[in-house]
C-alpha cells in the first residue's frame, strides 16, 4: 500500500470484546466457561463499536490520517481468568476461565460446528496471547477520537442477554 500511492490508513485493531458474545456465549451460557487456550496471557480486548467511531473520525478528515497507522485497543490489558471474573459479576453467577491444550479445544470448536480451518486460526491468535504477545494498551483511539475506549465492563453490561443462562425450555412457563 505504502510503495502503491494509493491513499491509506492502517487501522490495527486489538483482539474483539464481541468474540465473547459471538464465538464463547454458548459455552458462557451452557457451561458458564470460558475454554481457550490462551494460558495467562494478557490482550487490550477491544469493543469493535469503537473501530466504528476510530473509522468515521478518520473518514471525516481523511487528508491528516493519510498514511499513518494507529493501534486500537481497550483501555486495560486482560487475561480470561479476569473476563471470566467480571462476566461472573456482571451475570450474578459463576464463570470459570479453564485453560484448555490446543488439541483439546480444536475438538471443542469443531463438535461445537466451526470449521477446522476457523478453530486453527482461533488457536493460532490464543497462542499469540498465551504467549503474552497479544496487544499492549495504545493510546492511539483516545487521540483519534478525544476520550478513551470503552472498557470490559461496560461492554458486558450492554451485551447482557448474549451471556444469560440458558434454561431449559420446558420450565419456563407458557
Amino acid at each position: 500500500m505504502r510503495e502503491s500511492g494509493i491513499s491509506h490508513v492502517f487501522l490495527r485493531p486489538a483482539d474483539f470484546m464481541q468474540n465473547l458474545a459471538d464465538i464463547h456465549s454458548h459455552a458462557i451460557q451452557t457451561r458458564n466457561e470460558i475454554a481457550v487456550p490462551a494460558g495467562h496471557g494478557r490482550s487490550a480486548f477491544l469493543d469493535v463499536e469503537d473501530v466504528g467511531r476510530a473509522t468515521a473520525s478518520i473518514l471525516a478528515n481523511p487528508a491528516i490520517h493519510a498514511g499513518k497507522s494507529y493501534d486500537l485497543t481497550g483501555p486495560d490489558r486482560l487475561t480470561f481468568s479476569e473476563i471470566a471474573n467480571a462476566l461472573s459479576t456482571e451475570q450474578g453467577r459463576r464463570i470459570r476461565y479453564k485453560p484448555v491444550s490446543i488439541p483439546r479445544f480444536l475438538r471443542q470448536q469443531v463438535s461445537d460446528g466451526r470449521s477446522v480451518a476457523i478453530s486453527l486460526v482461533m488457536a493460532a491468535l490464543y497462542t499469540v496471547q498465551r504467549f503474552d504477545k497479544a496487544a499492549q494498551v495504545s493510546r492511539d483511539f483516545e487521540i483519534l477520537i478525544g476520550n478513551p475506549s470503552g472498557d470490559l465492563h461496560h461492554y458486558l453490561q450492554r451485551e447482557h442477554r448474549a451471556f444469560a443462562a440458558k434454561t431449559n425450555s420446558l420450565d419456563q412457563p407458557q
